[in-house]
């Protein structure tokens, strides 16, 4: 009896492998798919497609749900369908989410190849992607090419299935080229530009951030990423070793240098729940060995107030040391957590006492 039969477990690294399922042809009417999803279902409600090689057809969709909850009524978009090339064209949510030219081109699967581009609008701003994906005896290969302009991140949120709000800002420019096999991390080349505006979250907040990464041979290097925050600057540089897999990320051999100058403490600490004032200088390591991080940051101080006192001059030095385990470890972050940190204080006032 099938249905009593053991359900055979799922392998614990299966291989990724290229969709079979491309027909010669395809009728589906009145159709409606339900994914179970939090906080909402993921909702395709009654729905025609039509894919016939020999005329161009239509996708016409009564209601649509993301998992975010956002909902769109009787959209549609043209369709065409030659040899397993499905294309997607002018598929309108609104004003900000249009989905320009979507293309799933399978002419060449039974040679193991599938090619991918997208070209759409969200949140006020152009994103265009194109992949073509090989499958090889153990795995897919692809080359990514990814760009994107004036995109109000916000907007990436209900798309992404990310919580709500978890991006902000503005990414004025994004460019990504990369090739290498999906799953293995140091098979990568590539490189990274990103520009970013207006990014306020209670946990980080700058006017502009521009991150520059490349990645060749086994290694990549973060060439140079600055946060600017009205006065208040950052810095980072540093490389790291890619590793083989997925779950081992963080741990291979990593040098991070960090330096910046706060001149308004007052802006850096602005809605954290101790406001400071005066000014600061930061410089750092992160430095990861035999899957232990090391990190070494000092920072000094002058003028620093804080709530009915005052600090003239501030030297500290944080250090911390935590062996780093395999990405699908349960166990907590702070396990092995090693912390020392060290103060010289001059000048302080709080209230009516002085030190």
């Amino acid at each position: 009896n099938p249905s009593k039969a053991p359900l055979r477990p799922r392998p614990p690294h299966p291989q990724l492998k290229l969709p079979r399922f491309f027909p010669e042809r395809l009728r589906a009417m009145d159709t409606t798919v339900i994914v179970r999803n939090q906080p909402y279902d993921f909702v395709v409600g009654h729905a025609d497609l039509e894919l016939n090689p020999r005329t161009p057809g239509q996708l016409r969709i009564e209601t649509l749900q993301l998992p975010s909850g956002d909902t769109w009524l009787k959209v549609s978009g043209q369709t065409s369908y030659t040899n397993k090339n499905l294309i997607l064209r002018d598929f309108v949510l609104s004003d900000q989410e249009q989905l320009h030219f979507l293309q799933i081109d399978a002419s060449q699967i039974d040679a193991n190849y599938l090619a991918l581009n997208i070209n759409c609008t969200v949140g006020g701003g152009q994103i265009s992607a194109s992949a073509p994906i090989t499958e090889t005896k153990s795995s897919l290969d692809t080359k990514l090419h990814l760009t994107a302009e004036k995109v109000a991140s916000e907007a990436l949120n209900k798309f992404l299935i990310i919580p709500e709000n978890y991006l902000s800002g503005e990414i004025d420019r994004l460019a990504l080229e990369a090739t290498g096999t999906i799953d293995a991390p140091r098979t990568w080349n590539g490189t990274l530009s990103l520009q970013m505006n207006d990014v306020h979250r209670r946990e980080i907040n700058f006017d502009r951030g521009v991150m520059e990464i490349s990645a060749e041979q086994g290694k990549a290097l973060l060439r140079s990423a600055d946060i600017v925050q009205d006065v208040n600057n950052f810095h980072f540089q540093g490389a790291m070793e890619l590793p083989s897999t997925f779950n081992d990320f963080g741990r291979t051999p990593t040098n991070l240098k960090i330096s910046g100058t706060a001149p308004d403490l007052a802006r850096l600490t602005a809605g954290a729940p101790f406001g400071l004032t005066g000014s600061a200088q930061f410089t750092g390591t992160i430095d990861v060995v035999n899957a232990t991080v090391e990190a070494d940051l000092i920072v000094s101080a002058e003028a620093v107030g804080f709530q009915e006192g005052i600090i003239d001059k501030l030297n500290s030095r944080l250090r911390a040391s935590k062996r780093v385990v395999r990405g699908d470890s349960k166990r907590p972050w702070w396990a092995d957590l090693r912390t020392a940190n060290n103060f010289d204080l001059t000048g302080i006032r709080y209230r009516d006492y002085i030190v």
